[in-house]
């Protein structure tokens, strides 16, 4: 099969600190020598054409989707989604980045999860314009199958990595792993600050208390990585 995968640096490798599998760099530290779901693919006999991308949107991802499959046919393509607020430009300006440093781009909790839902279904708009049938798997954020399901064309392979890989774990309305989340101050009120650091407890839960994430806390580690993988060739038959 030859496979389109995309993402963001879910999609490239696991592992950044030193494992089995790690490779001192020149500086000293160590990097992954494993390339995750991909080369848990390749070993199984698929071409893979990876197009992920460390720190990318969806909208960044879905935009080298297109430019692929202009250049060639997939017989899948495999869209690991990403934190939509990535796509709201205040998150990298308006905190501490900016000239907008005292202006607030959101007011309660509910505000940042109605931005978060308007940028998530504008990216499965995006990927339904396609016209190709997308499989969609959750990383930093859970497939929303409401949304989609508006959506003929895109296909919830799995809803949430987290999820699958840690028994009985529920996954964070917002990804607690964001720079942007580290420039919170009093300018919002105390029920928005609580909000927030009750989402980064559930993140970093898993950092202290799942084996996949132990290693790096903002990604599965490649034993992680395999069981994404069986996951999708028994629900994609490949």
């Amino acid at each position: 099969m030859r496979i389109l995968l995309a993402g963001d640096s879910w999609g490239v490798k696991p592992n950044l600190g030193r494992t089995l599998f790690s490779k001192r760099k020149t500086d000293g530290s160590f990097a992954s020598s494993h390339k995750g779901l991909e080369e848990h693919m390749v070993s199984d006999g698929h071409s893979v054409v990876n197009v992920s991308g460390s720190g990318s949107s969806n909208t960044q991802i879905i935009e080298k989707i297109k430019l692929k499959i202009q250049q060639g046919n997939f017989d899948y393509i495999l869209f690991i989604q990403t934190d939509p607020l990535r796509d709201e430009v205040n998150c990298k300006f308006n905190l501490g980045f900016s000239e907008h440093l005292n202006k607030k781009w959101f007011e309660t909790y509910e505000d940042l999860l109605e931005i978060r839902k308007y940028h998530l279904n504008k990216a499965y708009k995006k990927l339904s314009n396609i016209g190709e049938t997308i499989h969609i798997v959750g990383g930093c954020s859970k497939v929303d199958k409401t949304l989609i399901s508006s959506y003929n064309n895109l296909v919830c392979v799995i809803e949430s990595i987290p999820e699958l890989l840690v028994k009985d774990y529920i996954m964070p309305d917002i990804w607690g792993m964001n720079l942007w989340q580290k420039k919170i101050d009093d300018r919002w009120d105390l029920d928005v600050l609580d909000k927030l650091l009750e989402q980064l407890k559930m993140t970093e839960w898993l950092h202290d208390n799942s084996p996949y994430f132990y290693i790096d806390p903002m990604h599965p580690d490649s034993e992680g990585y395999k069981k994404v993988y069986e996951c999708i060739k028994e629900k994609l038959g490949l």
